[in-house]
């Protein structure tokens, strides 16, 4: 392996271990700020700090040609990404365990293999049936485990995130082909922005951008954390890293992220290591090994 590929996949694990970390820091944050204060503060940061990147590589033109020619499909990505599915995600967070959020939110392989299926109406092999049975009967585990610890509220947490999860699979299903025809990081810079103007708005409806002048400065230092180093700097890593390997060498990686997550949310935030939590995550975990084939089986022959 030479110098250059070694770096790379060390960029890789680098940037999904830290994306696993989200998961804890925001439930932590959400100690102290709203859902809605979390999304916004993390996608504005997101959107500032790769907007100063592409300027400093001298791509404002590119940004600018991208939100100008190509504003439909941007803010259909954008509202999907940043506004609906982290939206979403945020919220079900803040009503359930970070342990449990972050395995139902990493569950978007299984929304796209279906996705997929539904569209093109081509039978899925035997293995992808069983990892999408595999994947639902992991889910229906931990929105049980949910239930049980948290009730009504833990039901509708899980309901929340994996609508998150979906709309992150019709985005990463929509925005394929965008991906393959303009610069990942230019279009996601796009999407940021996109997803930061109704946040701003809705903050500023609210009073909840005003609200942030009184929250602690540890809280707001988490803030800054998820939206520079843990979304902006880790996706710029990430998307130099695939300019050098492909993304099926690196598609293993992405099960760093609820590992890292779980782990952090046992160890730290004292969360319980039930079984339904190895059990179910398990089973998600597995399903999306085996149903994501399908995914990369489709995107090769389109």
């Amino acid at each position: 392996m030479t110098r250059t590929r070694a770096l790379a996949y060390a960029g890789v694990l680098f940037a999904t271990v830290v994306w696993g970390t989200l998961h804890p820091v925001g439930k932590i944050a959400l100690g102290e700020v709203s859902a809605l204060q979390l999304v916004m503060a993390r996608t504005v940061l997101t959107a500032l700090a790769l907007s100063a990147f592409l300027l400093a590589r001298g791509q404002a033109a590119n940004l600018w040609m991208v939100m100008r020619y190509r504003w439909r499909i941007v803010v259909l990505l954008g509202s999907l990404s940043f506004l609906l599915s982290s939206g979403l995600s945020m919220t079900g967070l803040s009503m359930m365990p970070a342990s449990i959020n972050s395995l139902l939110a990493n569950t978007s392989p299984l929304m796209l293999a279906v996705g997929l299926v539904a569209l093109t109406g081509v039978a899925p092999r035997p293995r992808i049936v069983l990892g999408l049975g595999l994947g639902f009967a992991g889910v229906v585990i931990l929105t049980g485990d949910g239930a049980d610890t948290l009730g009504t509220a833990g039901v509708i947490g899980a309901l929340l995130s994996l609508a998150g999860s979906a709309c992150w699979a019709a985005y990463t299903g929509i925005g394929r082909r965008e991906l393959a025809r303009h610069d990942p990081l230019v279009l996601t810079t796009g999407c940021a922005i996109v997803g930061a103007v109704p946040l701003l708005g809705l903050g500023a409806i609210t009073g909840q951008i005003a609200a942030l002048s009184s929250v602690p400065p540890t809280t707001l230092w988490l803030l800054a954390y998820a939206g520079v180093f843990g979304t902006a700097l880790t996706y710029a890593l990430w998307m130099t890293s695939l300019a050098v390997l492909s993304a099926t060498s690196v598609a293993a990686f992405q099960y760093v992220i609820p590992l890292t997550a779980v782990t952090l949310a046992v160890l730290l935030l004292g969360e319980p290591l039930t079984v339904g939590l190895i059990v179910g995550g398990i089973a998600i975990l597995g399903g999306v090994l085996l149903a994501q084939e399908g995914t990369t089986a489709a995107a090769e022959r389109d």
